[in-house]
């Protein structure tokens, strides 16, 4: 066995199981009603250990900010003075964003 190949774990196949399981039953954007949420966090998760599968990394920095879905989803949230947040690489949601005002959704945040 080469020195860069490693073995899975039982933990380590359960989670690639779980996030297997769990993308077969992802909703495509289309089918989201952001009108019936009280909050959105985008959340991207590409760490080992965590039990959730959503795209993440540099994909999100190509596929999120000409998302006008996305974009669209987001603004009628804010719009309706729900909550909007991110971490990680989530924020390229919110380029091009504009806030109920009309203003750049990230205008003034640190």
């Amino acid at each position: 066995m080469s020195r860069y190949l490693c073995k899975a774990t039982s933990s380590q196949r359960q989670l690639a199981d779980t996030c297997k399981q769990q993308l077969k039953a992802s909703v495509p954007l289309s089918n989201i009603k952001f009108n019936e949420f009280d909050a959105a966090f985008i959340l991207l998760l590409t760490s080992p250990g965590v039990v959730a599968c959503s795209p993440g990394g540099h994909g999100a920095c190509v596929d999120f900010p000409d998302n006008a879905m996305l974009a669209s989803g987001l603004e009628q949230m804010l719009k309706a003075g729900k909550v909007v947040g991110s971490v990680c690489h989530g924020p390229m949601s919110f380029v091009g964003l504009k806030a109920a005002d009309g203003q750049p959704f990230v205008k003034g945040k640190k």
